[in-house]
């Protein structure tokens, strides 16, 4: 029953969308289309390039202390200025507004992850997997014990403490969290043994809200809401 749901669930959200033949280059694209490599200019050699490890560096300032990003960065990807830097350095503590919603951590992590696999200096790559590892963490602490979870944590009130299910928000969560307890090679990066069974356990309990919040009409399962209290 539960590989079932698993086909069911994430099979439908994973649709693969065809790449655009037509993309810009990095810094005139889409920061999704960065992170799919769909841009013109992102060749193999691409990843291990200076303006692929600059914009990693991007994701890390923009990462805030409890681990997670805001969505929606429209600039996550620009050429920052030093005062870019500095302010994003200064706003680190201030955690509210970090989400899942609208691919927020899995674009980040995804990005992190191909640098990673690419590039050679271990300092550099110390850095990333720090951020990475923070990210993963993020994940477990924003989960619910009913194994759902909250489109922003911290939570911050009113519907966005929801259980949510739209726009990918849960599914992305509990992707990231499968390919690191299957440890199937989709992320570059291996946590600590201890991280793999927490990431599992959260798994588990997400399939498992997935079950319990299937709405039942006239005795019969049916499907879910965008959101659930």
């Amino acid at each position: 029953m539960k590989n079932l749901y698993l086909y069911l669930f994430f099979v439908p959200m994973c649709i693969l969308v065809s790449h655009n033949a037509n993309a810009a280059n990095v810094l005139q694209s889409d920061w999704d289309d960065v992170v799919d490599g769909d841009c013109d200019d992102q060749g193999a050699g691409w990843w291990s390039s200076s303006e692929a490890i600059r914009i990693s560096e991007n994701v890390l300032l923009y990462q805030k202390d409890i681990g997670g990003w805001y969505k929606n960065i429209d600039d996550l990807h620009r050429v920052l200025t030093q005062d870019d830097k500095n302010d994003l350095i200064e706003a680190k503590s201030n955690n509210a507004g970090c989400t899942i919603d609208n691919g927020a951590v899995w674009l980040e992590m995804t990005y992190l992850s191909k640098v990673y696999a690419a590039i050679s200096d271990s300092t550099t790559k110390a850095n990333i997997k720090t951020g990475f590892l923070k990210g993963i963490q993020y994940l477990l602490e924003a989960q619910y014990d009913n194994g759902g979870w909250p489109q922003f944590y911290p939570l911050r009130g009113g519907y966005s403490n929801h259980i949510t299910y739209n726009d990918d928000a849960m599914t992305h969560a509990m992707q990231i969290l499968m390919h690191i307890y299957l440890k199937d090679g989709h992320f570059s990066i291996t946590p600590p043994d201890s991280t793999i069974t927490d990431a599992e356990d959260a798994f588990n309990k997400g399939i498992e809200c997935i079950l319990n919040t299937q709405y039942v009409q006239q005795g019969l399962l049916t499907s879910w809401c965008a959101q659930h209290h």
